[in-house]
């Protein structure tokens, strides 16, 4: 159980990881594109 427990707690950080990655890159683009 604990096994199993640990394993879905690093699938899901690894999700937000993954998530916080996106979404700072969209606001870079978002930013660098409404310079002028």
């Amino acid at each position: 159980m604990e096994r199993e427990s640990t394993e879905l707690n690093v699938q899901a950080t690894a999700q937000v990881g993954v998530w916080k990655f996106i979404l700072g890159f969209f606001v870079f683009l978002y930013k660098t594109a409404i310079r002028p």
